[in-house]
């Protein structure tokens, strides 16, 4: 099962890495954001248990 939280972090890691834009870390934040509260709680476990994989 892919969990949406990881995703949503490699996406603002990878925005942040390249030297994003502000407005595209702003909206990879937000993306984060509302895939945690998407999440089922054992997705959010997941997420918290895999924090330092990226």
């Amino acid at each position: 099962m892919s969990n949406p939280i990881i995703a949503a972090q490699k996406k603002l890691f990878d925005a942040t890495a390249e030297g994003g834009t502000v407005q595209g870390i702003k909206d990879a934040r937000a993306a984060g954001q509302a895939a945690w509260d998407a999440a089922t709680p054992e997705q959010r476990d997941e997420a918290r248990k895999n924090k330092n994989a990226l």
